[in-house]
């Protein structure tokens, strides 16, 4: 028996736009909320913004597989989110039989679809450059997830026919081993059913503000799969940067830069990972509805988003570590080198000291017009032999004090040497 149903196919992107927050591309204004819309228009920089929606051309519609229904209308939506990540939306509403709701899933999924012989993607790419979204890549991402709305329980056994849209077989059903799952919340109606997967999530028998609020779930979870894939191969790469970091044999200039870079890139990402992958999750502090937030919070788990991001965002912490003490170390190797320079000079001017300012004391004596010099006599005369030594005892004493400093300073060092052995030692044990 034929029925209407929405299909939306929410595809996943790595492009970029910068998230306005208007109220004309607020989703209030492109979705039904019912009682709900004044939280989703009270924090409208929170969740997605509508940039653009175009209309589908029924008559131009093709599709690979399904044959047994009719397609009455559609829509094609870019959504942006906080994050700046772009998510295509393509919502196709349908009379059709249930059990054939399965090949256009798969068609849809696939990409096999077309509109005025034009691919789904290279229209989203074509609507999404003329928004001025940036498009780095003309494919979706691999990440995405379908919904099957109907606003009536069908009088087939939906349950019979949840294995054939979620699985796109007829093979034998044993639902203790499926990885769909039916939020509480949800079912508590005996004449609606929800169930919830990775790819797939089945709404009969609910308002259309739960299903709109649904979409909205399915575009925040899809772009934040996105990213945190995006994230995970960047720390990947920042891994490799800093093998390369210890192998190399530049001088500590440049690998200070190139430290100093990849920490930058790593707060960099650990800030995208709270706002586009963490932040998502906790809709409950926007939207007081238990059926809404049951059905996020399963969505995330479903998909799989919460594990992976405590394990990124713990080898996220971890690397910045590792940065930081890469740099602190470089800055330790720089900070000797200097203390070594100025040691350097510091013996050269005492040398050049030592050398220029005892003849310069006795220069200056004899060139003064005291009266103890004598015109008439010679500068080694046995009367002047008190200036060469009082010269001479301070050049001991200066010699002297330099030599008691330099055994204090090696008997602290020792000191601490012995201290940090002692500390190491009683670690160990």
């Amino acid at each position: 028996m034929a029925r209407e149903f929405h299909i939306t196919t929410v595809y996943g992107t790595t492009w970029r736009a910068e998230h306005a927050g208007t109220e004309a591309g607020s989703l209030a204004a492109h979705l039904p909320f019912g009682p709900l819309a004044s939280y989703y228009g009270t924090s409208t920089d929170q969740f997605p913004e509508v940039r653009a929606a175009r209309p589908i051309e029924v008559e131009t519609a093709q599709f690979h597989r399904w044959r047994g229904g009719r397609l009455t209308c559609g829509q094609l939506r870019l959504f942006v989110l906080p994050s700046e990540q772009v998510v295509v939306g393509l919502t196709l509403q349908v009379d059709s039989a249930l059990p054939e709701v399965a090949d256009l899933l798969a068609d849809c999924h696939d990409q096999q679809v077309r509109f005025a012989d034009t691919e789904v993607a290279a229209w989203a790419v074509a609507v999404a450059q003329s928004c001025g979204i940036q498009v780095d890549q003309a494919e979706f991402t691999p990440e995405r997830h379908q919904l099957v709305f109907a606003a009536d329980l069908p009088t087939d056994d939906p349950k019979e026919a949840v294995p054939r849209l979620s699985y796109r077989s007829d093979l034998d059903y044993r639902p203790e081993f499926s990885h769909l799952t039916y939020p509480a919340e949800l079912n508590r109606h005996r004449h609606a059913m929800v169930a919830v997967g990775p790819y797939l999530s089945i709404l009969f028998g609910q308002p259309e503000y739960v299903a709109s609020c649904a979409v909205v779930s399915a575009t925040q979870a899809v772009a934040s799969a996105v990213r945190l894939r995006e994230i995970r191969h960047a720390l990947y790469h920042i891994l490799r940067e800093f093998q390369a970091v210890e192998h190399s044999p530049d001088d500590t200039r440049s690998r200070r830069l190139v430290l100093e870079g990849i920490t930058g890139e790593l707060t960099r990402l650990e800030l995208d990972l709270s706002v586009a992958v963490e932040t998502p999750v906790d809709l409950g502090m926007l939207v007081p509805s238990p059926r809404v937030v049951e059905y996020h919070l399963q969505l995330y788990r479903s998909i799989g988003v919460g594990k992976p991001a405590e394990n990124v965002s713990r080898m996220l912490r971890r690397l910045e570590a590792t940065g930081r003490a890469a740099l602190t170390a470089v800055e330790s190797v720089e900070r000797r080198v200097d203390e070594d320079r100025h040691l350097r000079w510091a013996v050269a001017v005492g040398f050049i000291s030592v050398v220029a300012i005892p003849p310069s004391l006795i220069l200056a004596f004899f060139g003064g017009s005291a009266a103890e010099v004598d015109a008439t006599r010679s500068m080694l005369h046995p009367s002047y032999w008190w200036l060469y030594l009082m010269v001479g005892l301070i050049i001991l004493i200066a010699v002297g004090l330099g030599l008691t400093l330099y055994a204090i300073q090696r008997r602290r060092n020792a000191a601490q040497r012995a201290a940090w052995r002692v500390t190491q030692s009683a670690a160990r044990t």
